[in-house]
C-alpha cells in the first residue's frame, strides 16, 4: 500500500472517487489545492487508486477535510493507513491538533476516528444537507500534545 503526496497536475487520479458523492465536490477541492496550505494524498494498490485524504494546515492545527476509500476497499484498513501515515509527518511543535467533521448518523466513520484516538470536540447543528433534510456534524479532534485541554 502506497502513499503519495499529489498536486494540481496529478487531480485526473481522482475524478473517479467523487461522480456521485455528497461533501466536498471535486471542484472545490481541486481549488483549495491550488492553496499553499493544502495538501491531498492517495493510497495506490498495484497501480489503482483506491482512497485519498485532503487536509488544511493552519499554525496550530491539521483538519482533514475528506477522506474516502473506494468501495470495494472498504474495511481493510486504508483510511486508518492514511491518516496514520500523513498527519504525523505534518505535525509540529505548535501544530499538535488534528480536527474533522463528520455526519453523526457516520456510524462506521465515527468508530474509525475514535479508533484512532479522536474524540468529540463539539457539535454544529444543521451542518449538513442531506436527503432527510439538515443533519449536525460531529467536530471531532485529537490532540497530539497530552498537556492539551479543548478550547473555550
Amino acid at each position: 500500500m502506497q502513499v503519495i503526496e499529489i498536486g494540481v497536475d496529478d487531480l485526473s487520479e481522482l475524478a473517479s472517487f467523487y461522480d456521485h458523492t455528497d461533501g466536498p465536490s471535486f471542484e472545490a477541492l481541486s481549488q483549495l489545492l491550488q492553496k499553499p496550505h493544502t495538501r491531498a494524498f492517495l493510497v495506490n494498490i498495484h497501480g489503482e487508486v483506491v482512497g485519498v485524504l485532503w487536509l488544511l494546515l493552519s499554525d496550530d492545527a491539521v483538519e482533514i477535510i475528506d477522506v474516502r476509500v473506494a468501495d470495494a476497499y472498504r474495511r481493510q484498513g486504508i483510511a486508518s493507513h492514511l491518516i496514520d501515515t500523513v498527519t504525523p509527518n505534518l505535525l509540529t511543535q505548535e501544530r499538535t491538533d488534528i480536527f474533522l467533521d463528520v455526519r453523526e448518523t457516520n456510524s462506521a466513520a465515527i468508530a474509525l476516528y475514535e479508533r484512532l484516538g479522536f474524540s468529540l470536540e463539539s457539535r454544529r447543528r444543521g451542518y449538513y444537507r442531506g436527503a432527510q433534510g439538515r443533519e449536525d456534524a460531529l467536530v471531532m479532534r485529537k490532540s497530539l500534545n497530552p498537556s492539551a485541554t479543548s478550547p473555550s
